[in-house]
């Protein structure tokens, strides 16, 4: 697994990294969220629609509806290129798992959300996704 205590982390953010980078990378790893149908949803890429079809579903309910529409894979936002990278990806999904489930409990206390990260190679790769507890 990569450790990011490997490099000086300072010297590669002030050579590679823009302010623009940091804040899309804040966006990602402290989301924000979407109220809909009973249901808490990522608000990066939220549709409607899409939400509305899981919930035709057979035996939809909102805790499956979310673990569906809030997998965020890892590959689609980030280029592997190396094991080194893979091993980085699995790095930043751990630490998502832990963001994301805190910024859950901030923003909405009287709830209970699991937050899950996979990292299964045959599936799609390092995947982090939440939903409501239920009972």
């Amino acid at each position: 697994m990569f450790h990011p205590g490997e490099f000086e982390l300072r010297t590669y953010v002030i050579a590679n990294l823009t302010p623009i980078d940091a804040v899309a990378l804040a966006a990602l790893v402290w989301p924000d969220f979407r109220e809909y149908r009973g249901g808490v949803f990522l608000r990066l890429g939220f549709d409607e629609a899409g939400v509305d079809a899981w919930f035709l579903s057979d035996g939809a309910t909102v805790s499956s509806v979310e673990s569906m529409v809030n997998h965020f894979h890892l590959w689609e936002a980030f280029s592997a290129r190396s094991d080194e990278d893979r091993g980085a990806l699995t790095s930043v999904g751990l630490v998502m798992r832990e963001t994301w489930a805190a910024a859950l409990a901030s923003r909405f206390p009287s709830r209970v959300f699991e937050v899950v990260f996979s990292d299964d190679p045959v599936e799609y790769g390092p995947t982090v996704t939440f939903f409501s507890s239920e009972g």
